[in-house]
């Protein structure tokens, strides 16, 4: 056999792709995209969450398709260059309108027959929550509870446990009532940005895992402020104060978790100066997260 015969034989490389976004000011879009990255040997392409549809190559690309799903559902579905593991997937109820200026339910487009008919090409399908998982067996899906990507992340090196508190994408009435209680400083920080552009959200996105991996403590409204800190050791606390709180179903019990007002009354179990460590219940989930996606990487 010819070597050019040998290597038509053998199966090409893979590629592997990664996603972007545009317009969406929430930092935490880019931190789930790092936890997605901690599996991918390279990355060959970018693609937008917002317009999956429009990619084109001659060698089908591997993506996680993971997080919150979708702005512009009239791109749905993805382009069939992709080949997609999904996982931590999560189905938005909130409506957006589109380019068009109609206004689209991503569960009419996603969970259309068409929208069906690909996800079961992908079964089966790894919800990030619990409301997400009803959805998607509601039609017929095979699906189950991965909990989110982002309890897989580690930082590159070790970091040194700093004496900082943050309180990220707190209201200022819950963060007054808690620096009145803690002789140690809060920092304020925030995963809204509509300034930063490209990679540089990225690098700023990975500056907010360093200073969550190094904090004493965090308490937070954000989901992919919170859920980092579990994987990176850090005790926190979780505000749910979301409008859209079926985001947080079988995702918030997996760590501490108050209401503000709950806060407020003093109705909550958590010592800024001296947290107690996280529950470990959650390593279970990372445990398969990390499993799925080390195999579907190594297929051929």
């Amino acid at each position: 056999m010819t070597i050019s015969k040998f290597w038509r034989l053998w199966p090409p490389r893979p590629k592997f792709a990664a996603l972007n976004y545009f317009g969406t000011g929430n930092l935490g879009d880019e931190i789930q995209t790092i936890a997605a990255l901690g599996f991918l040997p390279k990355v060959d392409a970018w693609i937008s969450r917002e317009r999956l549809d429009h990619f084109s190559s001659g060698t089908p690309h591997k993506i996680i398709l993971n997080g919150w799903f979708l702005h512009r559902p009239e791109h749905w579905p993805p382009s069939t260059c992709l080949r997609p593991l999904f996982i931590s997937f999560h189905l938005t109820r909130e409506i957006h309108a589109g380019y068009d200026g109609c206004r689209r339910s991503p569960q009419s487009t996603i969970l259309s027959p068409e929208g069906v008919r690909y996800l079961k090409t992908h079964e089966p399908i790894g919800a990030r929550d619990l409301d997400t998982l009803s959805q998607l067996r509601a039609k017929g899906l095979s699906a189950y509870f991965s909990g989110c990507l982002t309890l897989t992340l580690r930082m590159p090196r070790p970091l040194r446990r700093e004496n900082a508190i943050y309180a990220v994408d707190v209201s200022d009435e819950v963060c007054a009532y808690l620096s009145d209680r803690c002789d140690i400083p809060l920092t304020r920080l925030t995963h809204f940005d509509i300034e930063t552009v490209g990679k540089a959200r990225f690098e700023k996105a990975k500056l907010l895992l360093e200073k969550y991996g190094s904090a004493r403590a965090v308490v937070t409204a954000r989901l992919h402020c919170a859920l980092p800190c579990l994987a990176l050791g850090t005790p926190v606390l979780l505000i749910d104060a979301a409008s859209n709180s079926c985001r947080f179903d079988g995702l918030k019990n997996l760590m501490r978790h108050a209401t503000g007002d709950q806060i407020l009354r003093g109705e909550y179990e958590f010592d800024l100066r001296s947290p107690s460590p996280n529950s470990a219940c959650w390593y279970r989930l990372r445990d398969e997260m990390q499993t799925n996606c080390e195999s579907f990487i190594a297929e051929r």
